[in-house]
């Protein structure tokens, strides 16, 4: 299924057909059942953008990608937040006792008394006396002081947040665009329906007048003048047909969008008005604009990212502890000769400590590729601020290209209505059916209709502008 005003007006952007059948697939997904007790929407240009910027999801998509810097922002953050890692492990045991150092009396027979060395005696056969060991250790580090990672990766993140929150507006622009190209479209759609409709009842008369003429053999009217006027009126059936099943496509798009009974305020499409200078509109895209904002915040992320990965060569400094426990309940340590055997005891120690990442190499190049990846940056953001402003001003000279042939295709369509009305008038007075009536109505038809699309395509080049300035 073709895309309404992409079927209508063949100059549309390929990109604006590609995301109209999407948004109205996501449309068809997301919309609710219309129910007969539902009010009766009103359609605004601003409100039918409103119903697109809130049910499309693109929008949303757009803000949980703000959210998601954030969390990446508020992690770096928490940076200083001390760090802690616990480790816990139960199991099973067997039967051990510890047996001390004992001498007897007797002498040996080189002089030395008779002794038995301390050792462990266990005992893992019998499972009856098997008990159950549990061994837990908490370690911390406190960051102190990062030698420039912190504030580097803060910037970095923070950058990440600006960017995002551009790219929501912009993303929010250019469904505005969307939105217009639907709502211009069927504006469009039914002037051109009123026009043909209007011109297939017409023929419609004058054909019967000329079979009355042939019928009572007027001079001048030819069988090749009632051909002629039914081809013309076999090609006005065709328009016909292809602008009904037009404003049906749209009908289902705005159905499927608005979920309730509609109907569109705006009765006529007509000339929009743009008092924006192109002085005006190149300082708000190098000053205020979220591209610009987008460039700015993609080159600071980018160095950033640079400074952390140099300062990633520089140690951490901290303080740092760990505490670590033992039990275990089947073994017997009460002769152990220190207070923490090593089947039961704990101890624990901190103090300042220094972390390295000894790998120097692979740290250097981590470097260079991030130094690389902000000199790229730089360059490409230089190129995009240079074309998106050559860009801007090509469109803004095809809009007053437009502007131009508007002026002049009004004078065109008042000097066709001018000629019609007289032809209409001499046949009306004569009886006498002129070939000019056909031309000059041909001409009429021609010129409503590169009235009405001029007038389109003037509207959605301010659009397209707005859209790549970023108002």
């Amino acid at each position: 299924m073709l895309f309404p005003a992409r079927k209508l007006f063949k100059n549309a952007p390929i990109q604006l057909m590609v995301w109209g059948i999407f948004l109205f697939l996501s449309f068809s997904l997301l919309g609710e059942a219309v129910t007969p007790k539902q009010a009766q929407v009103i359609l605004t240009k601003e409100r039918l953008v409103a119903l697109f910027q809130e049910k499309t999801g693109l929008v949303a998509a757009a803000h949980q990608k703000v959210l998601m810097a954030e969390a990446d922002y508020k992690k770096v953050l928490a940076v200083y937040f001390p760090e802690f890692n616990a480790t816990i492990g139960v199991g099973p045991y067997p039967k051990k006792i510890y047996h001390p150092t004992k001498v007897y009396d007797n002498v040996q027979p080189d002089g030395t008394f008779q002794m038995d060395q301390a050792h462990w005696e266990t005992h893992e056969g019998d499972f009856s006396e098997y008990g159950f060991a549990l061994r837990a250790r908490v370690s911390f580090i406190l960051p102190v002081y990062t030698f420039g990672k912190f504030v580097s990766g803060r910037d970095a993140t923070r950058s990440l947040v600006s960017m995002r929150k551009s790219e929501a507006m912009i993303t929010k622009l250019k469904v505005r665009e969307y939105a217009l190209t639907l709502y211009y479209s069927w504006l469009m759609a039914h002037d051109i329906k009123k026009m043909i409709d209007g011109a297939v009842t017409e023929v419609a008369k004058a054909e019967a007048q000329l079979k009355d003429a042939l019928y009572e053999e007027k001079e001048g009217v030819t069988q090749k003048d009632l051909i002629r006027l039914r081809i013309e009126k076999e090609k006005l059936l065709i328009k016909q047909n292809k602008i009904n099943f037009d404003i049906k496509t749209l009908t289902q798009v705005f159905d499927d969008i608005i979920g309730q009974p509609w109907v569109i305020e705006q009765q006529y499409l007509e000339q929009e008005s743009f008092d924006r200078t192109e002085e005006q509109l190149l300082e708000y895209l190098a000053t205020s604009s979220p591209y610009i904002n987008i460039a700015k915040s993609g080159v600071n992320a980018r160095y950033n990212l640079y400074r952390l990965e140099l300062y990633k060569l520089l140690p951490d400094l901290g303080i740092v502890g760990y505490y670590s426990f033992k039990y275990t309940s089947s073994v017997d340590d009460d002769n152990y000769p220190s207070p923490n055997s090593p089947y039961n005891s704990h101890d624990g120690e901190f103090g300042i400590g220094l972390r390295f990442n000894l790998n120097f190499v692979s740290q250097y190049q981590s470097m260079k590729k991030a130094k690389a990846e902000w000199e790229a940056t730089k360059l490409q953001v230089a190129f995009m601020k240079q074309k998106t402003k050559l860009d801007v001003q090509r469109n803004i000279n095809q809009l007053s290209e437009l502007d131009s042939a508007l002026k002049h295709v009004k004078k065109a369509h008042k000097y066709a209505k001018g000629w019609m009305t007289m032809e209409i008038s001499n046949h009306s007075s004569s009886g006498e059916f002129s070939k000019d009536l056909i031309d000059a109505f041909k001409a009429f038809m021609e010129q409503e209709y590169q009235l009405i699309k001029t007038t389109f395509d003037y509207n959605m080049k301010i659009e397209q502008i707005k859209t790549m300035v970023g108002e």
